[in-house]
């Protein structure tokens, strides 16, 4: 499960919430998801998949090149 939210109060307490009623772990901040890398700037969130598209790109490159 991903939580976002700008106000990091509200973000702990539903992390709390979840806790009571779930067995949870907390991995940090998140930094790719779903290959969608994440990163945060001061204006917000940039969702990016340009790691992906590479990483297909040099696994089709293989292939053509066998």
């Amino acid at each position: 499960m991903l939580i976002l939210d700008n106000n990091d109060h509200m973000i702990k307490f539903m992390k709390k919430m979840l806790n009571k009623k779930f067995d949870m772990k907390d991995l940090g901040v998140v930094d790719v998801i779903l290959e969608i890398q994440i990163s945060r700037t001061s204006n917000g969130l940039i969702l990016s998949q340009s790691h992906y598209i590479k990483k297909l790109f040099y696994k089709f490159l293989k292939v053509i090149t066998i």
